[in-house]
């Protein structure tokens, strides 16, 4: 079949979407063992690879992936969010802004470049990203979630609450934004009235290990110090 490669790309997208990730690598393995010029296949090949935390061989397939289509604004994004897993914040900015350049309206790459200018410390920058964000997708959850958590950091907490309830009213079973909610409400000094965001987190996402613990503080200030002793345990085996 002369387009099969393109198949096993589709079958690999697929199975990952499922979780299968170790299906999916095989299925993209295929698709560039048969077309070794297929881009798509390689950035596919990077995504599935770095599901499965092997960030390493997921850069070297998004490189190649632009060597074969250096106008490919998705495998620049897809190289940054791997490279900021890999704390190298610096070429994580550099292709973040490649693929925005590359593709304006990229609200995805704008959210990324936000985190990334977060964890370099320019805080006013990745607020203005997020904002950029906002503005093509107003209805972007993520965006608002993590413009909240930067002016958290910044000390704007009531701006920060704002955003995280413009969050829950786009996603209402946004397990993060609850529980960064939880964590702005205790810096106004009102750990009683967090307490049902950091349950609210929990009840969405069980394994959330951050909101277990911070349960278990709020608990123990309260005196319910069994209840906190086994937040803090739920926190520890995740």
């Amino acid at each position: 079949f002369p387009k099969a490669f393109a198949l096993y790309n589709v079958l690999g997208a697929v199975i990952g979407n499922q979780g299968k990730l170790e299906e999916a690598v095989n299925y993209h393995l295929k698709a560039v063992e048969i077309n070794p010029s297929y881009a798509e296949g390689y950035n596919n090949l990077g995504a599935a690879l770095q599901k499965l935390n092997r960030l390493d061989e997921a850069v070297v397939n998004y490189q190649r992936a632009l060597r074969l289509k250096p106008n490919f604004a998705e495998a620049y994004n897809n190289l940054a969010i791997t490279l900021k897993c890999l704390n190298n914040f610096d070429e994580a900015l550099i292709n973040c802004k490649k693929a925005i350049e590359l593709k304006p309206d990229y609200v995805e790459a704008y959210d990324n470049l936000g985190i990334v200018l977060k964890k370099l410390g320019k805080l006013e920058e990745s607020i203005e990203s997020y904002k950029k964000a906002i503005k093509i997708k107003p209805h972007y959850a993520q965006a608002y979630n993590n413009l909240g958590v930067t002016l958290h950091k910044l000390n704007k907490i009531n701006e920060a609450i704002d955003c995280y309830k413009n969050a829950l009213g786009i996603k209402s079973d946004f397990a993060e934004a609850f529980s960064n909610m939880g964590n702005s409400i205790c810096e106004l000094g009102k750990p009683n009235d967090a307490l049902q965001y950091f349950k609210k987190a929990i009840q969405i996402k069980s394994d959330y290990a951050e909101a277990h613990c911070n349960l278990g503080v709020i608990l123990q200030e309260q005196g319910k110090l069994d209840d906190a002793i086994a937040s803090v345990h739920k926190a520890l085996a995740i």
